[in-house]
């Protein structure tokens, strides 16, 4: 199979891709400005606002897992039905009034109504993106394709702590407004700028009522998809509780961590197009394994730490492990997907990061509470270890298995 190559020059790049795959790239920085304006403060915002204890917090965002995953067992099927753009229309406006909803509110319940809704419209745009740019890319190009969404993503999460950091001198208000417009702009410019793009064949499919049985039958696709929790639950963990055992264990205030989002999305910009080409020449699932190696580094560096340089060095590997495995796993699980099956299969895939939150949080939120803060760190190098394991196992069955003239293909290259 052809091997990704970078481009030559920009002019290339833009040539390569379509151009309503360049609107969505355009969107993507401007909602992850006012997503990650957001990110940084949340647990704290929301700990300040209620009055409440971590626990409840983790429980609050698990039921919002929860709703996540219940919303993206039926998003899969209604992206091949209805359409990539509808879906991601829906999510988008949706999420627009929940922020605003989010900064309106101090009453525990309507909190919890609100992150129920939240988890439910989350998930329809990650499917209906995911499932678009597959439509949208040639499968050679497809690693280069999400390489470029996360950098777009992480151009955004470098600008937005920052003025987050600034905004939120003022107040609170500022960011969820502006977290609110983004979401409102972004879907204007799909509104208008992106058409339709599902095959014929998953209109076809779904007329002859055809559901998630082929995906349930693909025991290496569900395999890999059940291992692939295991990394996102520490991943989670780190984005949601890690500002406040820095601010309560080590008096670390929450804009140092704004700082190393935006460190971490730096990162990124500069340095995802030269991992991708680096890692191309291996197989996808060697490249996860390397990842999961800088993950688990990660939270080592986190169960040792007390100063800010070596949280700092903690993003470094989070990082790492960020461009090592992000592209790759989309890609993966895209290649394996039929064309008429793109939506549930990437519904599926997206089911990794409900199915991770809800069960993260959980764990972590009883860890931290019932054991010691840092608990929660030992607990997130373990599912590290337990992925990484899983990795192996499934690249070695890989490299045994003797391909054949009708198997569905693998992402680019193995090594």
């Amino acid at each position: 199979m052809h091997m990704i190559r970078m481009p030559a020059t920009w002019q290339t790049l833009f040539q390569r891709f379509p151009r309503p795959f360049w609107v969505m790239i355009n969107g993507t920085v401007i909602n992850r400005i006012g997503e990650s304006m957001i990110w940084p403060i949340l647990t704290v915002y929301m700990r300040e606002q209620l009055g409440i204890a971590v626990a409840l917090i983790t429980t609050l965002l698990t039921i919002e897992a929860i709703s996540a995953i219940i919303s993206t067992s039926f998003t899969g099927i209604g992206v091949d039905r209805f359409g990539r753009k509808q879906i991601m229309l829906i999510s988008l406006l949706s999420n627009s009034v929940l922020f605003l909803a989010m900064l309106s509110t101090t009453n525990l319940y309507i909190w919890g109504v609100i992150l129920i809704a939240k988890g439910a419209v989350n998930p329809m745009y990650r499917v209906g993106a995911r499932a678009a740019v597959t439509d949208l890319v040639e499968e050679d190009n497809r690693a280069q394709a999400y390489a470029i969404m996360r950098t777009a993503a992480n151009i955004g999460v470098t600008i937005g702590p920052v003025i987050g950091g600034l905004l939120i001198f003022i107040s609170y208000a500022p960011l969820f407004i502006g977290a609110s417009l983004a979401m409102l702009l972004f879907a204007i410019l799909i509104y208008r700028y992106v058409p339709e793009t599902i095959p014929q064949e998953a209109i076809e499919e779904q007329e002859q009522g055809i559901g998630y049985g082929m995906v349930l039958k693909d025991r290496r696709f569900l395999a890999y998809c059940s291992i692939y929790v295991f990394t996102v639950m520490p991943y989670i963990l780190l984005f949601t509780l890690l500002p406040v055992y820095m601010k309560d264990e080590f008096s670390i205030s929450e804009s140092v961590f704004g700082l190393m989002l935006t460190m971490n999305a730096a990162m990124v910009v500069m340095f995802q197009f030269g991992t991708t080409r680096l890692v191309d020449r291996f197989h996808p699932l060697f490249t996860l394994m390397m990842g999961t190696v800088a993950a688990i580094s990660c939270f080592g560096v986190i169960v040792v730490s007390g100063s800010v340089e070596l949280f700092v060095l903690s993003m470094v590997f989070l990082t790492i492990a960020e461009m090592l495995m992000m592209p790759t796993s989309m890609t993966y699980a895209a290649n394996l997907a039929p064309t008429a099956q793109r939506g549930r299969y990437m519904g599926v895939y997206s089911l990794t990061w409900g199915f991770g939150q809800a069960l993260g949080l959980s764990i972590g939120g009883f860890l931290n509470d019932a054991i010691a803060p840092v608990a929660v760190w030992y607990g997130a190098v373990f599912m590290n270890v337990i992925a990484l394991a899983g990795f192996t196992a499934l690249w070695w069955a890989d490299r045994r298995q003797v391909p054949q003239p009708q198997a569905p293909a693998l992402a680019p290259s193995v090594g």
